[in-house]
Order: structure tokens, then sequence, then C-alpha cells
């Protein structure tokens, strides 16, 4: 009951810091949104039922290892809602996706490594996720470089350790193995949509899953990553105002560019800046296809 309340209350701050109201303009009648990083559900009329399938390959990691893991597929699927709407400088688009996912992560979802000294992983992971980004109408195919943040429960199931593993590897492993474990993940990537219900997909995810969840050193590191990504979102509205084509471009350049910045500062502190241990992470290329209905 305590790790449910302190998810909920996560999610009211996240939402309370991020729900940043338009700026206030008379000639472009509020249109102007700040802040995309929101977990507020609600959606107009203009939203699409979608359903998303992924397929990606990488390798999970941990900073403080001296075993290697064999590398690993990922098969996932994605349910939510799609919203791709004209932004206020023609031919702008605006993209805001919401969605509940489930994935696995195996060994055995790539050709086999015969590295018999590697570390086999099967991992099962489910969550929820936001994606949002600026991009451009070329009419029947729209380009949309797009970020994307999700909060993710996974369950780890180490296939068996070799006799060469050290066994400070498997005491960490231990901490996840056959248990669920709370974490986060941030992609980037690109989406080009045609005749406005089928979209191809490529994109780099980056995901920390945490040994144990430090609900306060958690929300406190929360707090500083949104204040990057608000920081940029202001800086990216002045740029669309001077130069909207250069905006959707750079609008994903410093947002990715941050995220992959700020994941690298996790994998040795899995809460950073605040002390804390170092968690297993996973980096993955992913390929997909979306269909909005």
């Amino acid at each position: 009951m305590y790790k449910k309340l302190c998810f909920i209350l996560m999610i009211i701050s996240i939402g309370s810091l991020t729900n940043i109201s338009a700026q206030n303009n008379n000639e472009l009648n509020s249109r102007r949104k700040v802040l995309k990083w929101d977990f507020n559900w609600q959606w107009n009329s203009d939203s699409r039922p979608m359903i998303e399938v992924n397929y990606g390959l990488g390798e999970p990691k941990h900073s403080n290892f001296e075993s290697s893991f064999s590398k690993v597929g990922l098969a996932e699927l994605k349910i939510g809602y799609s919203s791709l709407d004209d932004y206020y400088r023609s031919p702008l688009l605006e993209l805001e996706e919401k969605y509940f996912y489930a994935s696995n992560i195996s060994t055995e979802l790539k050709s086999e490594d015969n590295d018999l000294s590697k570390l086999d992983s099967d991992l099962w992971r489910f969550g929820v996720g936001i994606r949002s980004g600026y991009g451009y109408n070329a009419g029947s195919v729209a380009i949309i470089p797009y970020i994307q943040y999700s909060l993710d429960w996974s369950k780890l199931n180490m296939k068996e350790f070799p006799d060469t593993t050290m066994q400070s590897d498997v005491e960490t492993l231990n901490k996840y193995n056959n248990s669920f474990r709370f974490g986060t993940s941030s992609e980037g990537g690109i989406k080009i949509e045609f005749a406005s219900f089928l979209a191809l997909n490529a994109s780099y995810e980056t995901s920390v899953i945490f040994p144990r969840h430090l609900f306060w050193r958690h929300l406190g590191s929360v707090i500083v990553e949104l204040m990057g990504y608000t920081t940029i979102d202001y800086f990216v509205d002045e740029i669309i105002d001077s130069s909207p084509a250069a905006g959707p471009i750079l609008n994903f350049l410093l947002k990715a560019g941050y995220s992959y910045a700020f994941y690298h500062l996790k994998k040795d502190k899995m809460n950073w800046p605040f002390a804390s241990e170092s968690p297993l992470t996973f980096e993955i290329a992913k390929v997909g296809v979306t269909f909005a209905f």
C-alpha cells in the first residue's frame, strides 16, 4: 500500500510541476503550449486510438559489473491515443501521444551468442508513457522528430550464472532477479506518417531500472530533470517564433541531447544528483510501425 501511495504522489507531483499553461498571446489565441511533460490523460475529439509494435536490439549494462551481458532483442506493444494537429506556425505539426505498453527484452529475441561466459537474461516490463514533438507537414506525409518518456515496472529473470561470474555481480543481480522493480525510460526518434493512419518509427531508447525505489530522492531527481526540459521548452518556443522551420529539429536535438546526458549521470547514481546506487540499464535501438484509427 505504501508503494502505491508513493507512486500516486509522484504522479501528482510530476503533473503539478509540468502542467504549465500556454503563454498569453492575443494574435495566436493562446494556442502555444510551453511544456509537454505532463500525465493529463484527458483528450480532445481529435485524438486517435493507436496501436504500435516495435522490435529492437540492445544490451543490458551495469557500471559496477565485471561480467558482461549477452546482447538482447526487444518485442514491444503500445496501445494509447495519438494527437497530430496543425501548430500555430503552418506547415508545422504538433504531436502528442500517451500510451500503455508491454515489452519483452530477452537474449532469445536475437541471434544466439556463443560466448558462454556472458550473462543471458529475460526481462518483462510494462508501464505508461508520453511522446511529444514538432514536425513538418508535407502533404500526405508527416515527418516528426520526437522525444518519449515512460514510467516502467520490470521483472528480470536471469537464465543462469556462468562459473566465471563474479560473486559481487551475482549479489547485485539478485536484487533484481525474479522481482518487480520500478524504473524510467527515455527515447528519441523519428516518426514518418503516411496518409494519416500508418507510421514508421526509428528510435534509440535508454532505460534505468532501480534496485530499490527511494521515493524522495527519486522525486528530487525528477524535479531537477524536468527543470531542464522546461528551460528547453521556453527556448524552443522562442526559436519557433523567429525561425519556425528550425523549431522541430532544434527541439529534438536539444531534448535528445539533454536526455542522453542525464541518463549517463544516472548510470552511476540512479537518483542523480543525490547519493544513490548504480542501476541496471538498457540501451536499445528500435524500429516499429504505428497504426492510428
